[in-house]
């Protein structure tokens, strides 16, 4: 006996071809499409429909491919059908429009908490002798039509709350605004915070830096995408930081240190101050390390890359590991050092150097 091919109803691809049109028509028609958002839309319903065609073909959840390409079908009509009306390419709109935002405040905590979630714009952190927070923000909205960019800037519904929790200012900035309306703005935020508070920092920024100067503080992480990490005269309990298409730039000191990038630079000064552990990784990008010389500073560094050579040249050290793409090395008598760096770095097609 053969096996039965299992069917789907045919009701089935076209009400899920009626949902698509019509829940697309909402949304497209409410929103401004933009030229990513389309693309977006084309390769997730490719997928999709590739997706539910592997499984049709193994005779399992044949009815599935219908649905999906129904309603893909549905998504994309209602898209092209609605453009005319609402379409805008991401990188369109000569006309700008620009304001500035400041929220103050005084700080009679010890500790301050900062969260920022920005795009298109960079993240600048640094202090001052006050007993008090600013943070500025710099704004632009583009459009079509200058009209247009003024009531985009309008638009812009920005979220910053000012909360006291257990004797710790907490600051937090944000937008409520779709990611797809992102391309209209970018956004500079600038924040002062007292010197003589503990900062503790979580900070993201899509298509913007950030940079750090003359801080002190707990825990940090910081993530930003095509945009640098900079540091100047830090010195944190723990910072876990990434970045993409971004170099890593600076000095700073650490009790606990993780930082990654693709495509970027690592070049730091470690004061050395205090014992610390670094994880440094890369890809394509060379990782240049300034350290210490000090007889009270021990060192225990591993260092890995691939297609590229590595250069070491501190005083009184023991080679554990010395090849061309590998080297571990250990200060003499770290054990009994005052103060204990453990380095482990690595990257791939480019080159390590560690010196003073």
């Amino acid at each position: 006996m053969g096996i039965r091919e299992r069917r789907s109803a045919p009701g089935l691809g076209l009400g899920a071809f009626l949902v698509g049109l019509g829940s697309g028509w909402l949304i497209f028609g409410s929103v401004r499409v933009t030229s990513n958002l389309f693309a977006w839309t084309l390769i997730f319903g490719g997928a999709m429909i590739s997706l539910s065609s592997l499984f049709s073909y193994f005779n399992r959840f044949s009815a599935v491919r219908g649905v999906t390409g129904g309603l893909v079908v549905g998504l994309i009509i209602s898209m092209i059908a609605t453009a005319p009306f609402n379409f805008a390419v991401s990188t369109s709109g000569s006309y700008r429009a620009t304001d500035t935002k400041t929220f103050t405040g005084p700080v009679l905590a010890k500790g301050i908490y900062l969260e920022v979630d920005n795009f298109n714009g960079p993240i600048q952190v640094s202090t001052w002798a006050r007993d008090e927070y600013s943070i500025e923000l710099d704004i632009r909205a583009k459009g079509e039509t200058q009209s247009e960019a003024e009531r985009h800037m309008e638009e812009l519904d920005i979220e910053f709350r000012d909360t006291d929790d257990q004797g710790k200012k907490r600051l937090t900035l944000g937008y409520d605004i779709p990611p797809m309306a992102h391309s209209l703005y970018s956004i500079t935020v600038r924040a002062y915070l007292p010197g003589e508070a503990v900062i503790e920092l979580d900070l993201g920024s899509n298509n913007g830096g950030i940079s750090l100067e003359d801080l002190g503080g707990g825990v940090i992480y910081l993530s930003t995408s095509n945009g640098a990490l900079s540091f100047e005269n830090v010195r944190v309990e723990r910072v876990r930081a990434s970045s993409s298409n971004g170099g890593i730039f600076g000095d700073l000191s650490a009790k606990y240190a993780d930082f990654s990038t693709s495509n970027g630079r690592i070049e730091l000064s470690l004061s050395s101050t205090v014992s610390g552990e670094y994880h440094l990784g890369t890809r394509n990008g060379w990782i240049e390390l300034d350290l210490s010389s000090s007889a009270q500073v021990g060192y225990d560094i591993d260092l890995s890359t691939s297609n590229g050579g590595i250069d070491i040249d501190l005083p009184n050290l023991d080679y554990r590991i010395d090849q061309n793409t590998r080297k571990r090395v250990v200060t003499e008598g770290f054990s009994g050092k005052l103060i204990q760096i453990t380095i482990h770095a690595s990257t791939s097609n480019a080159g390590i150097d560690v010196g003073t």
